[in-house]
């Protein structure tokens, strides 16, 4: 399999919304644990680093997440032009 395949999607066809696959486990995943210290990061914590929409959406246990749309005009910021050979320029 070739290693740098891509998939190229127009603006419109980006999803807005995916399938969350921790209701469907047998066990929850295990917390994310501080580094050095062996005890689950507090949401909060995780809050400082990373926006807390996509905080939510990693801890959601809804089987269907709507992707916000800071997420959604991010990855439209990273759309990258293709050439006609279907090659990333």
């Amino acid at each position: 399999m070739n290693s740098d395949a891509r998939v190229l999607l127009e603006v419109d066809d980006i999803p807005k919304e995916y399938v969350n696959m921790l209701p469907f486990l047998k066990e929850p995943l295990p917390s994310p644990l501080e580094p050095g210290a062996d005890r689950p990061v507090a949401p909060e914590a995780l809050i400082a680093l990373f926006p807390r929409e996509c905080v939510a959406q990693e801890v959601s246990t809804e089987r269907r997440i709507r992707c916000q749309r800071m997420c959604v005009r991010h990855m439209r910021s990273m759309v990258v032009p293709h050439r006609s050979n279907g090659h990333v320029g």
